[in-house]
Formats: structure tokens, C-alpha cells, sequence
């Protein structure tokens, strides 16, 4: 599993009247599986709005494969692919997450 956050644009300086356009999570999924090829081995994807107003969270599933890049590398070509190809995402950048702590007493 590989966590993703998707960063929309803010709105311009000389117009904070302006409300960015954002994407609701279950787009930003078909965005994501569009622009998937079979070499970025893609299973599975879940997104959910981030914590902050313009964000969604990705969670990325790939099939493993040890020839080939660490799911990380390929979970953010493929985010950036996106953003790149789709109207959709112009303008949003994505980073990766580290990944959840599930270790006993990790989380309050």
C-alpha cells in the first residue's frame, strides 16, 4: 500500500474571491485508473477527501513484483501522470505519505 495526497491549486493573490475547483475523491479514482498501464501493475485504489480543503488522499494497492521500481516510485509516476494528461488535475501536485504506523500504542 502506498499513500498518496493530492494538493489542488490555491486561488490566485490578486483574487481570493476566487474559489479553486476541486475534485471530489471518487474522480480523482477514475482519473488515476485512466491513466494506469498494465507496467504500473495498479490493483487497487481508494481515495478520500484530505484533512485540509483541496487535498485527497490516495491509497494505492500494486501487485508486487521484485524486478521492478518499489511501489512508492510507481504510485507517484502514476499520480503524475495523471496530473499531467488530465484537465482535471491541472495544476494539482501530489507527494507521497509516509505509511501508517500500526504498531500496538502507534496511534492516541
Amino acid at each position: 500500500m502506498v499513500l498518496i495526497r493530492l494538493t489542488g491549486p490555491s486561488p490566485s493573490p490578486a483574487d481570493r474571491t476566487q474559489q479553486p475547483e476541486y475534485l471530489v475523491p471518487t474522480l480523482a479514482t477514475d482519473v488515476i485508473w485512466a491513466n494506469a498501464v498494465p507496467d504500473d501493475r495498479l490493483e487497487y485504489v481508494h481515495a478520500r477527501a484530505g484533512p485540509h480543503a483541496g487535498t485527497i488522499d490516495l491509497a494505492l494497492f500494486h501487485r508486487a513484483d521484485p524486478r521492478r521500481a518499489p511501489s512508492g516510485a510507481m504510485a507517484l509516476a502514476l499520480c503524475n501522470r495523471a496530473i499531467v494528461n488530465s484537465p482535471s488535475l491541472r495544476a494539482w501536485t501530489a507527494r507521497p505519505l509516509p505509511p501508517p504506523d500500526f504498531r500496538a500504542g502507534a496511534h492516541p
